[in-house]
């Protein structure tokens, strides 16, 4: 790429010599040639990396993504150039120092609650390590349908009146 020369200016320059370079050659060659010759002419590494991991299918494709890299990489660089510098200023408020310790203090506590809870117990056969919804005990009694233990059947499986082939009366 020559000084000062826009990207325009460089795809307009390798289409005309690509076609003066291979006038026998397809289009489809033709093509492949003027991007891959107008990726390699750019400067900057960084758009020549992105073009080619894009996967331009056209020079004109090409040129639009050569410019987008450029035009963020120029604002990215002056955003850098002029960030603003941020001082922390401390706050030392008791209130909000008493704050923290509390929010502190609170965190450890709700640590030892957790790690002191005893383990789930179940209601239905006392076991430790589930509840009733889901005691393998619970289940068998109720896939076996003994209608005695009503009780310990789950309330979702019992049949409903109108489930049992008799018409509902109004």
């Amino acid at each position: 790429m020559k000084q000062g020369e826009s990207l325009e200016e460089l795809s307009r320059d390798i289409v005309g010599l690509v076609r003066r370079a291979y006038s026998s050659a397809d289009a489809r060659t033709s093509s492949k040639i003027t991007i891959d010759a107008f990726i390699n002419a750019i400067d900057d590494s960084t758009v020549r990396c992105k073009l080619r991991d894009s996967f331009p299918s056209s020079i004109e494709e090409a040129l639009r993504k050569a410019k987008s890299y450029t035009i963020n990489l120029e604002v990215e660089a002056q955003t850098q150039k002029h960030k603003p510098v941020v001082n922390v200023v401390c706050n030392t408020d008791p209130r909000i120092e008493h704050l923290e310790q509390q929010v502190a203090a609170l965190s450890e506590r709700i640590k030892q609650v957790i790690q002191n809870h005893p383990p789930v117990r179940c209601y239905h056969c006392q076991g430790y390590g589930h509840i009733k919804k889901n005691c393998p005990r619970y289940r068998d009694v109720g896939q076996q349908g003994n209608e005695n233990e009503l009780s310990t059947r789950d309330p979702t499986t019992l049949p409903r009146p109108f489930d049992q082939g008799s018409e509902r009366h109004q």
